[in-house]
């Protein structure tokens, strides 16, 4: 899936959303590589960025930031931009499992950490800066225990 083009993106969006109607459960999105209905508990992050290029590439930006952080760039999906002046923005993005549906705690922290401490250094030409807003992590509900 290309990020640049947002016609493409929303298109199969829709067809997601009227094909598999209610696929995930409850605090799962689908994985952004799946072709039907494989769903994950993903982390959701939430970055400020500072001196963003007027044109930049977004498969680019997911390359890298995938890359620093361990990962694909087929985990991380992003699911909203929030405009704040001419080179600022705020984004959102899920980043789910490669493997099984949920992330350890100690992929978490690496990941928080890599953030939080500036550990990703970004493309210059591309970003800025960048500042962690948020980081939430969702968990599988703990098993129900019997009787």
């Amino acid at each position: 899936m290309v990020f640049v083009n947002f016609g493409t993106f929303k298109l199969i969006m829709t067809w997601l959303l009227i094909f598999l109607p209610d696929c995930c459960k409850q605090d799962m999105v689908l994985k952004r590589a799946s072709k039907s209905c494989h769903c994950a508990y993903p982390i959701k992050l939430d970055l400020f960025l500072s001196n963003v290029s007027q044109n930049p590439s977004w498969n680019d930006f997911l390359n890298e930031l995938a890359v620093q952080l361990g990962l694909r760039n087929t985990q991380i999906e992003l699911i909203n931009f929030y405009v704040l002046g001419v080179s600022t923005l705020n984004i959102s993005m899920n980043i789910t499992p490669h493997k099984g549906i949920s992330f350890s705690a100690s992929e978490v922290s690496k990941i928080y950490s890599s953030l939080s401490m500036h550990k990703v250094k970004l493309d210059p030409r591309l970003v800025g800066g960048y500042q962690l807003l948020n980081i939430t992590w969702f968990e599988p509900p703990a098993p129900s225990q019997g009787n």
